[in-house]
Formats: C-alpha cells, structure tokens, sequence
C-alpha cells in the first residue's frame, strides 16, 4: 500500500518529467541545445527579421512564398541532392550556432532544420 509521502513523492517526480518534456519539446533546439548554448555561448548570426516564434509558424508543405512572407529573406540559399536549402541562421566566426535551416522539393517546404551546433 502507498503511503502519503510516497504518493507525494511519486506525484513530484511526474511533475517534473513532465515539466522536462514540454520544456524539451517547446523549445526549438532542446533543453540539451539551450544548455549547450548557455554554457559554450553561440555565435549566431540571423538573418533581417528573424525570429523563432516566426519560424514555428512555417508549415511543412508551405510554398516558397508563404516561407518569404513569414520569415523573409534568407541569410543565403543552396541547392542539395536536388532540393532548395534556406540558411536563415549561420555562425559568424565558424563556432557554436543555432541552426535555421527551411528545406524546399518542389518549391514546398519539406522539412525545417533545427538544432544547436557545437564546433
């Protein structure tokens, strides 16, 4: 039978997996980028008028208009293995950086690439 504390105590640990997992999903690199970051620092540039909260807003299967119209223009563009690349973010100084990156097949996008990348 459980007593009083270690149902309270199951409850706390609950809590706060699950406080750890929406922190980790809201969160567009993780907790573990968010810690890197804050402990080896960033050095990352964005491009004019980016922001995250516009970057969540994209859509998988989004055109490359409605990317243009939410985030902009982009720091720069590619082409890999036939797909569009978008680089809304780059390090300044070749370091640690957040990584922003909107992938198009077809002029839709097909997948956004988020991460904190450690040099």
């Amino acid at each position: 039978m459980l007593t009083m504390k270690r149902v309270s105590i199951l409850v706390g640990v609950l809590v706060i997996v699950c406080s750890a997992y929406v922190a980790h999903v809201s969160l567009l690199d993780g907790i573990d980028g968010t810690l890197l970051s804050a402990l080896l620092g960033d050095d990352t540039v964005y491009a004019e008028g980016y922001s995250d909260a516009k970057f969540r807003q994209v859509a998988l299967g989004s055109s490359k208009d409605e990317v243009f119209s939410i985030l902009g223009p982009p720091l720069d563009t590619g082409v890999h293995n036939g797909e569009s690349i978008l680089r809304y973010a780059r390090s300044a100084h070749d370091s640690n950086y957040h990584v922003r990156v909107i992938v198009l097949r077809e002029d839709r996008v097909l997948e956004k690439l988020h991460e904190f990348y450690v040099d």
